[in-house]
């Protein structure tokens, strides 16, 4: 059994919710999107995206990234 596809429903799921409700409710957009940060590329990405267009739901990326980091520690 495969499970090649799991992730990419994931990610999809994560960044459609999140544009659906970006303008009604941009605190649980930004929790969204800020779960995108187990992919570091998308983590960077849609937050940059959305700065771009002044949209400030983006704040969680980061804090959720940082949290990660002081929980498994930083490799860099």
């Amino acid at each position: 059994m495969s499970y090649s596809g799991v992730t990419g429903f994931l990610r999809q799921g994560l960044v459609g919710l999140s544009f659906f409700v970006v303008e009604h409710q941009p605190s649980l957009s930004g929790i969204l999107l800020g779960f995108l940060t187990y992919k570091p590329q998308l983590g960077v990405l849609f937050p940059l995206a959305l700065l771009a267009s002044r949209n400030w739901a983006t704040a969680t990326s980061p804090g959720l990234a940082g949290a990660a980091a002081a929980a498994f520690g930083y490799r860099g």
